[in-house]
């Protein structure tokens, strides 16, 4: 069991010996699914942690959507705080929830995380960045998150132009002039 006073920064699950974390969890939610990632988040601090995470050490994206780390202002907080040397860990309900970064991206994480020794937390696993296979692990699960995004944008673009050239209007809101009326 780890004290809580020790955690700044929280994104994951399993359970680790005291002497792997020393210092701080935080975690990071992101807008959409935060009541159910918060609950799941919470109640692995409960189960593995001497207490809940602190309100001040809990981000949440305000925007969700954003493909870079330039369009996420509380994912960039995220980041500087792990540069800290009393950070120890990230916990997320999933590696995806850090982002859906481009290649580029991907390594600027992945860089960040494994030059600062920073444990990233998963109800499924701990990631040691600094372990080659866990780093492979990582990047690849980040790199699933980018092509399920496009895959999913794909998918959208291709039912919102089926929906246009059926005649429908598919925008928020209406043309000048018009009401916009929702068909169930």
């Amino acid at each position: 069991m780890f004290s809580i006073s020790k955690f700044r920064l929280i994104f994951s699950f399993n359970t680790f010996p005291s002497s792997t974390i020393e210092s701080s969890f935080v975690f990071h939610l992101l807008k959409s699914g935060v009541p159910k990632h918060e609950k799941i988040l919470d109640e692995w601090a409960e189960k593995n942690l001497s207490g809940p995470i602190p309100r001040e050490n809990r981000f949440r994206e305000v925007v969700s959507g954003g493909d870079s780390i330039a369009d996420r202002p509380e994912f960039q907080k995220v980041l500087k705080f792990v540069e800290q040397p009393n950070i120890r860990a990230v916990l997320v309900v999933e590696i995806s929830r850090l982002g859906r970064p481009d290649t580029e991206e991907i390594g600027r994480i992945t860089k960040i995380f494994r030059y600062t020794n920073c444990l990233v937390i998963t109800p499924m696993m701990t990631f040691d960045i600094t372990n080659e296979y866990e780093r492979d692990m990582f990047e690849r699960e980040l790199k699933r998150g980018q092509e399920y995004l496009e895959y999913t944008k794909k998918l959208l673009s291709r039912g919102r132009e089926l929906s246009v050239k059926s005649g429908n209007y598919v925008w928020l809101k209406p043309i000048y002039g018009y009401d916009k009326i929702t068909i169930m």
